[in-house]
């Protein structure tokens, strides 16, 4: 009976040595747990600061963007009508080309006229003198 009261309290000893290892363990992993979930956090707020940032730099962005087409679209209208503009100069300068033509021509036909006035001038004082 002696010897089996020792093995008992042996035993409730071991029990309570091998309880109080797992509770020590049990505390450990529930601070680690904690720790873990205090970094997981301080992460996760983190990232939507970060998530927060690039949504503000995206719409700035859209912005900047937009802005961009208002001015390609100006210029685009600009440039269609600086083209008209170079298509009338171009009618122009057609049209003052054709003008020089007709006065090359004139003169021209004044000079061959002034060649033969000066020809019939000639027969006829020519005609006189005879």
């Amino acid at each position: 009976l002696k010897e089996a009261g020792r093995r008992m309290r042996e035993m409730r000893d071991e029990l309570h040595m091998t309880l109080s290892v797992h509770q020590r363990a049990t505390e450990d992993n529930e601070a680690d747990a904690q720790r873990d979930i205090d970094r997981l956090a301080h992460d996760l707020d983190a990232a939507e600061h970060d998530l927060d940032l690039l949504n503000e730099e995206h719409r700035a962005l859209e912005r900047r963007h937009g802005t961009a087409m208002e001015k390609v679209a100006a210029l685009t209208k600009q440039v269609l009508r600086l083209e008209g503009a170079a298509a009338d100069r171009g009618a122009q300068n057609a049209e003052c080309s054709e003008m020089f033509a007709e006065l090359d021509a004139a003169h021209a036909a004044t000079r061959a006229a002034e060649l033969t006035l000066s020809a019939v001038r000639a027969d006829y004082h020519e005609a006189k003198a005879q």
